[in-house]
């Protein structure tokens, strides 16, 4: 064996032999201490505190970054993988959407526009009638509700605060243009708040790029609102018998709430222009979806359940007869007035037979998937990692009512998603796969239930789960099915098929 030594050369990119490196790297971690929380779980995402070692700020006479000028490409900095994990967070939250938001959504300025022309008759005559709901949301504080978004932290907690993301020179334009026009609207004010949030960028399904703000940190602290939001399997029930249905899509729905003022400053966001709050009510924040769905039903309570049904910023108008439908929609427009919300009306849909309401098709008094949901199932990609499949699996089971034992069928994938579990694409894997989306691909048509005509549930059972599917007159209404416990699969047949009669009817 020789022994040797080998001469490495000191060099930007290969400081390893700069004492001068060892020492500023000693500052550098003394720094990060003296920011991470008690719990430390923060630290890696405080790395960000240290760019300001690197050229990696974007110039703003020639914007761009002087790394990238004087060496060709972006420097690898200590906090290039935590930055990479949480771009891949934000993009893997906006396609499942919707729904406990990390992140939050800024809408853009401006919408296109609708000709009225598009309309039946009558809906012509109740844009003309109603036309206060549908103009464009008037710059300003909207009206001073009596409910409004509040904020509790829990006690003895620090504000949170991130330090700024690097921007690219399309980003920084962006969150400058956003920015301005949030502020002449007065959505948003200059702030002194402790509390910071970072912003980032998302792509935008047709194409752009989408401002959001990182509201983890606060949500993590944030008491958490248990206003329940509407099921909805339940919300479709109701639906049994109706011919008429038009949707009603409110204006930048969230940004019609405001938040109460005492909570203005746990808001603030940083950004290269400064640090601002918000004044209305902005998504991403953790009880945002409470406190709308709230307000919704204060404003539709005497007509939930009989011929309106809401979503958040989706509200359904269902009616038997077309003269049903007209009173209807004047009673939920007369409303819409009344309180002062806004509505698209180029979003919005009136007259329909049959029409897309959360991801479904509904009408004739039928239930099918959006055939657009299952072009997004078709192409979804072999998943690569947890998170892949965590997203998958977020579709498949919002239709979960239209699988056939699908709690059985997901049982490989679900398996990958415990904790502790080692990533192994098998190839039990890429069968439930396939199968998950041959399944989605062809779903059934499912029946709305009579709640006056009898019911037939027919139930199954095997090693790994139990299933059942609920039906009237030979036709499904819906699918149910979930993965046996260990000690379940202990059970003789008869008694899983038991199991399987007994989780039936307690689910309907």
């Amino acid at each position: 064996m020789t022994l040797g030594t080998k001469l490495k050369m000191s060099s930007a990119f290969h400081p390893q032999t700069d004492g001068q490196i060892e020492r500023t790297n000693r500052t550098l971690e003394q720094m990060l201490r003296s920011f991470i929380g008690p719990t430390q779980d923060d630290w890696d995402d405080l790395l960000l505190v240290v760019e300001f070692t690197v050229n990696n700020s974007v110039h703003e006479g020639t914007h761009e970054k002087p790394f990238i000028l004087n060496c060709g490409r972006h420097p690898t900095t200590p906090a290039t993988l935590s930055q990479q994990r949480q771009n891949a967070a934000a993009s893997q939250y906006h396609y499942r959407i919707a729904n406990t938001l990390f992140v939050v959504q800024l809408e853009e300025a401006g919408t296109p526009t609708q000709d009225i022309g598009d309309f039946p008759p009558q809906m012509k005559v109740l844009a003309d009638e109603f036309k206060e709901v549908f103009e464009s949301i008037p710059d300003g504080l909207p009206r001073d509700r009596a409910v409004g978004h509040t904020i509790p932290v829990e006690p003895g907690k620090l504000p949170p605060f991130r330090p700024l993301y690097c921007l690219s020179p399309a980003e920084y334009e962006e969150a400058k243009q956003q920015i301005e026009e949030y502020l002449r609207k007065g959505w948003i004010e200059p702030s002194a708040s402790p509390y910071g949030a970072s912003i980032l960028f998302v792509n935008k399904k047709g194409g752009g790029l989408r401002i959001c703000v990182d509201y983890r940190a606060l949500n993590k602290i944030t008491i958490k609102n248990r206003y329940p939001p509407p099921r909805i399997e339940d919300l479709f029930d109701r639906l049994q018998g109706a011919q008429w249905f038009s949707v009603l899509d409110l204006a930048q729905g969230y940004h019609q709430l405001r938040i109460t003022e005492e909570d203005n400053p746990k808001t603030a966001f940083r950004s290269p222009f400064g640090h601002f709050q918000w004044r209305v009510l902005s998504f991403g924040l953790t009880n945002a979806p409470a406190s709308f769905q709230r307000a919704m039903n204060d404003v539709f309570r005497e007509a939930i359940g009989y011929f309106v049904l809401v979503y958040l910023n989706d509200i359904l108008v269902y009616s038997k007869t077309e003269e049903e439908h007209t009173q209807h929609l004047k009673w939920v427009l007369g409303k819409l007035r009344e309180h002062k919300f806004d509505a698209r009306l180029w979003k919005c849909h009136f007259y329909k037979r049959e029409l897309e309401y959360l991801g479904h098709l509904v009408g004739n008094n039928r239930l099918k998937v959006d055939p657009k949901k299952m072009v997004a199932v078709q192409n979804w990609p072999v998943p690569q990692d947890v998170g892949q499949i965590r997203s998958f699996l977020g579709l498949a089971n919002y239709f979960r009512r239209f699988l056939e034992n699908y709690s059985t069928v997901v049982a490989p994938l679900t398996a990958l998603t415990r904790k502790g579990s080692a990533w192994e694409w098998t190839r039990q894997c890429q069968e439930a796969f396939d199968k998950v989306k041959t399944k989605l691909t062809n779903a059934p048509v499912l029946v709305l239930p009579d709640l006056s005509q009898p019911y037939e549930v027919v139930t199954d059972a095997s090693t790994v789960g139990i299933g059942a599917v609920l039906l009237q007159e030979g036709r499904p209404v819906a699918f149910e099915s979930r993965k046996l416990s260990s000690a379940e699969q202990r059970y003789t047949t008869l008694e899983q098929e038991l199991l399987a009669v007994v989780h039936a009817l307690r689910t309907w």
